[in-house]
């Protein structure tokens, strides 16, 4: 018997995909094109209220496009090529001996672009320990214009590749929803996943406790925390106010996304 799941895409609400999840675990994916649906999103909490032919589909469904992949690491350590802004190849492969924080983005994703500020900050506090923060970036080519004005605007200095797609987030044991965050340790391998925005507290604990001297180390961080699971809590507890007291539909910087770019596959 076959069990049917909706992987939907948080960050711009467009169903991927659907795939068949068997008894045993095997999925298997039907070839479909996307299919755009309505959303709602607000800037406080990241996460896209999802409603298709006026069916309203509880933001704790998002979970399910974050369930982890295949893990990488089970089968050494990882690799991405994909290519800068100036067009040359780059690989995961050539930061080897270096802590790297692979952070998946999209310029039309708004937690994503929230977060930036604070893997700046990363990026620079970090740096001389041989902390590396790369942000693939999973424009589709018809928005990927927007991303050398918003690095412009928001001051990012670190790398920045272009072309990433749900194929390559799903090698890294992300699932198919913006934001992802992968922790990489210094031989290659994946140690850490985030799924969904980021707490600075989260990603420093992961950072320092590489950092550390492994013969003083406590216990590792949660090789997986999935904060999708958090906003979702934050947002039933709120009982229609965000953190700021306005209600369900007052955000003035709410954004409808109909129609907004998928995740490439």
């Amino acid at each position: 018997m076959l069990q049917r799941l909706l992987l939907l895409q948080a960050g711009c609400g467009v169903l991927l995909e659907e795939t068949a999840v068997t008894q045993s675990g095997a999925r298997v994916r039907e070839q479909r094109g996307p299919r755009p649906l309505k959303t709602h999103q607000s800037r406080t909490t990241g996460e896209c209220e999802l409603r298709n032919r006026g069916t309203t589909i509880a933001a704790a469904l998002m979970m399910l496009c974050a369930l982890p992949a295949l893990a990488q690491d089970a089968e050494g350590p990882a690799e991405l090529a994909l290519h800068d802004r100036a067009g040359a190849e780059q690989r995961l492969s050539a930061y080897r001996g270096r802590i790297v924080i692979v952070n998946f983005w999209a310029t039309w994703c708004v937690p994503c672009r929230e977060e930036m500020p604070m893997l700046v900050r990363i990026a620079r506090q970090y740096g001389a320990r041989g902390v590396v923060v790369i942000g693939p970036s999973a424009d589709a080519p018809e928005t990927q214009d927007k991303i050398e004005p918003f690095l412009r605007e928001s001051k990012i200095t670190f790398p920045i590749w272009v072309g990433a797609t749900t194929a390559h987030m799903e090698q890294f044991g992300l699932g198919t929803a913006l934001p992802a965050t992968a922790v990489i340790d210094r031989d290659g391998r994946i140690v850490g996943r985030i799924l969904g925005p980021l707490e600075e507290k989260d990603l420093r604990a992961r950072i320092e406790w590489l950092l550390a001297d492994p013969s003083k180390r406590g216990a590792a961080p949660p090789a997986v925390l999935n904060t999708f699971e958090k906003h979702a809590k934050d947002e039933h507890a709120g009982e229609g106010h965000d953190e700021h007291g306005h209600k369900e539909g007052e955000h003035a910087h709410a954004q409808g996304l109909d129609g907004a770019s998928t995740v490439p596959s």
